[in-house]
This record gives structure tokens, sequence and C-alpha cells, in this order.
């Protein structure tokens, strides 16, 4: 069977489609296992888990930019190449999505009611860095991954 061609009004329902099941999927499928499965949960006490419910929605909401930064920028890429790696990243973040989205229902919590915004933001912003350079989308992508561990590293201190 032979496929046409993607034309733009598809390219952007495509992408419609992926930034409302971004921002509103409670449970998106992931490819691989948590890598909490088989760890006990500690005991929390009301506080503790509302204030790691707390940094597990800030969490959330970096996971959510991340899949519209690396969609932003895989939007616009002029080399296939580039777009091809840039939407794998993307793959590879909805599984950190689905876990945090997971963490967030244990912890009896649930995701930004803002998260719409935040796509929209994100994408916009993916999209302009990658319309400078598919160079410069890539050093983006390198000094947000940056950026991120060590924001996670700073929340993993601040977990009871």
């Amino acid at each position: 069977m032979k496929f046409r061609p993607l034309s733009r009004l598809d390219r952007v329902l495509v992408e419609i489609e992926h930034a409302l099941g971004t921002a509103f999927d409670p449970q998106p499928a992931c490819s691989r296992p948590s890598p909490a499965l088989g760890i006990d949960e500690a005991p929390l006490e009301d506080d503790q888990r509302r204030h790691a419910g707390g940094l597990m929605r800030v969490n959330h909401v970096g996971e959510v930019c991340a899949q519209a930064l690396y969609s932003g920028q895989a939007a616009v890429a002029r080399d296939p190449t580039v777009r091809r790696q840039l939407l794998e990243a993307a793959a590879e973040e909805t599984d950190h999505l689905a876990w945090c989205g997971e963490r967030l229902h244990e912890l009896g919590d649930r995701p930004s009611l803002l998260n719409p915004l935040w796509y929209g933001g994100a994408y916009a912003i993916g999209a302009m860095a990658g319309l400078l350079s598919d160079r410069l989308s890539l050093g983006f992508v390198v000094e947000t991954e940056r950026q991120v561990e060590a924001h996670l590293e700073g929340h993993l201190g601040k977990l009871p």
C-alpha cells in the first residue's frame, strides 16, 4: 500500500492532536516500564505528600514543555535527520510524562490546569529556536537538558 505525503493541513492537524493529547491525556501510553516499579513507597505525612505532589506537578509541566519544545523544533527543522532526532527525543519524553502522571496519581494530586498554556508557550519557543537554524536548535536542546538536570537535582534535595 502506498501512502501520500502529508499536506500542510495534515501536518497542522497532527500537531494539534499531539498538543491536545499532551496537555489533556491523564495517562499517555509509554513504551518502557516505570523505573519506580518494585520500589516500596515510604510512608508520608499529609503535608509531605502535598509537597511531593507539588514538586511532581512542576516536573509533569516540565515534561509537557519538553514535548512542546521538541515538537516545535521538529516542525520547522530543515534537515530531515534533525527532525527525526527531535521526534525521537519527544517520544522518549512521553515515557517521562507518563511516569510523572502516574506519580501524581499515586500522590493523590493532579496535573497543572495551565498545561495547554505551558504547551503553547514552549512550542512557540521551540519553533523560534528552530527557525533560527537547526544547529542552534540542537544547541538549545543540549542547554535545556542541562537545566532540567539541575532542576531535578534541586527537587531531589527537597523531597521527604
